[in-house]
């Protein structure tokens, strides 16, 4: 065979095999950027649901005191992990891909609580001031919950769930003390005293 055509084959094969190369260390770090993007948008996240559990025990404790709720807590936004988890999710360990998603699902949950929130408190009478009541005590649950998980998942990103033997009891323990706690906080205070405490914190 002709040396030039065999060195233009070696030039084409060598410019095709860096092609291919360029394309999958691109795609790597797009990948990582995307991982990063999306544990970014957790610890948002987790600041959004210390947010929400404050201010629903604040609503909690108003309904206590038999007074009037007007705000509801607002909506989790997730737009990073809906438009692109797909796209790394193999790229992941087992145990990360299930604690994301299953954290992310709760986050689904609570907003899908919210929109029900809504329709009560613009309806608030008697027998719906206790379905409003139960439906900030499913949120608060859902949140303290999704809290923890989104805590662990941001300092564990293995999302080895070995290590989390017999935290949902204890976890549960916990919730139903704080449930108890906000109740009894509220009988102990006044409602100046309750927004009191809540602007302070």
């Amino acid at each position: 065979m002709d040396v030039k055509i065999v060195s233009a084959l070696i030039g084409v094969s060598l410019g095709w095999l860096l092609s291919q190369l360029t394309d999958l260390t691109k795609d790597k770090r797009r990948k990582r950027k995307v991982v990063e993007s999306i544990y970014t948008e957790l610890s948002d996240v987790n600041a959004w649901l210390v947010r929400m559990l404050h201010q629903t025990k604040y609503s909690l404790q108003l309904i206590v005191l038999s007074q009037e709720v007007t705000s509801v807590p607002g909506r989790i936004h997730t737009f990073i992990f809906d438009e692109h988890f797909h796209e790394i999710c193999m790229d992941l360990s087992r145990s990360a891909r299930i604690g994301l998603t299953d954290t992310y699902d709760s986050i689904k949950t609570i907003n899908e609580l919210i929109n029900q929130l809504k329709e009560l408190i613009d309806n608030q009478s008697g027998s719906n001031n206790k379905k409003l009541c139960k439906k900030f005590e499913a949120i608060y649950c859902i949140a303290y919950a999704t809290e923890f998980k989104t805590r662990y998942l941001l300092n564990n990103r293995s999302g080895s769930m070995g290590d989390l033997a017999g935290v949902a009891i204890e976890l549960d323990k916990k919730l139903h003390e704080e449930l108890v706690a906000i109740v009894k906080e509220a009988k102990e205070m006044d409602l100046d005293e309750v927004k009191s405490k809540y602007y302070a914190e």
